[in-house]
């Protein structure tokens, strides 16, 4: 649905919330369900989901007052902390939508990502009752409910980190994005010549823009891999692409999530197979393979099976 010139692809029907003091100590809630007034037939899913109904919000206070409330019950200086980085957007939809600024909302941290960095080592989506799983917090309160969600966001966020998290949160969106962003040279007159350009072959850590030295490049003509150590962000790879453009070559550089992350991961993996432990990532011995440009990393793990203990060495190839 078209609102004021935007797309509105659905309406805040529910607000809850709950207040952490500086010591991130919860102190406070929230909670208000909102009549709306473009989607006033509910989507059976929703309706099902969060067991509200259409009778239910019916003569409820409408979104422009409702937001009032939730921002008087806020205070002056506050940030928003959410478990997914979709609720922020769909906030601000819903503010255009109803003709209301949102140019004066305060910062927010998606605490999904702050889970991930601190406790799984991965980029996956998790639910706020798997993550818990995972933290061994007992779920009280049912899922789907912007007051029990919003108790058990907290719940997760003091077995964090968090002035860690917040303060490393810039440099860990940067991070989940290297995976997607692509930087494109053009204007190459044959092959060669993209993939033998020096500015090309310069490899810099994206996140503190550290010079990594050359690297020693492997793969075929069309595309060369290599990996590099930063001091402070661990291993990356750097995959170049070379490819006709029409008028002429252009080449494009990718640098891929850090190793580290990949070797925690399967860490976590192997335990859930039997295994107790990775008990050596040799990071040092990381090479690529020439002939398939893949991430070889050897690994060693152990474990009990029955009454024996076993070991095994393998290799992992996290990246194709």
């Amino acid at each position: 649905m078209k609102v004021r010139g935007s797309l509105l692809t659905g309406e805040v029907i529910q607000i809850g919330a709950v207040k952490l003091d500086n010591n991130f100590d919860v102190c406070d809630s929230f909670s208000i369900n909102i009549e709306p007034v473009f989607y006033k037939k509910m989507n059976s899913n929703v309706k099902r989901i969060t067991g509200i109904t259409e009778g239910a919000l019916r003569g409820c206070m409408h979104f422009e007052s409702a937001f009032g409330k939730f921002l008087e019950f806020c205070g002056s200086e506050f940030c928003f902390m959410t478990w997914s980085r979709d609720d922020i957007p769909m906030l601000k939809d819903n503010l255009c939508a109803h003709g209301m600024s949102c140019v004066s909302l305060p910062k927010s941290y998606d605490l999904q990502l702050i889970f991930n960095h601190q406790v799984t080592h991965s980029n996956r989506q998790w639910s706020l009752s798997g993550a818990m799983e995972i933290l061994n917090i007992e779920q009280r309160h049912p899922s789907h409910n912007a007051l029990f969600d919003a108790i058990n966001t907290a719940k997760i966020a003091v077995r964090m980190d968090l002035a860690e998290g917040i303060e490393r949160y810039d440099g860990l969106i940067r991070l989940i994005e290297l995976g997607r962003k692509r930087e494109v040279f053009e204007g190459f007159s044959d092959l060669r010549s993209a993939m033998g350009d020096k500015s090309l072959r310069r490899l810099v850590c994206p996140l503190c823009a550290r010079s990594l030295g050359r690297g020693k490049w492997v793969g075929s003509r069309e595309k060369l891999v290599t990996i590099a150590d930063c001091p402070e962000h661990g291993t990356l790879k750097f995959v170049i692409t070379a490819f006709h453009d029409g008028n002429g070559f252009s080449a494009s550089r990718l640098v891929m999530t850090p190793l580290t992350t990949f070797c925690a991961s399967m860490s976590r993996t192997m335990s859930s197979m039997g295994w107790e432990r990775a008990r050596s990532w040799n990071l040092n011995s990381a090479c690529i393979s020439p002939k398939t440009g893949w991430s070889i990393i050897p690994c060693t793990v152990e474990g009990m099976f029955g009454r024996k203990r076993k070991s095994m060495i393998f290799t992992m190839v996290p990246f194709a």
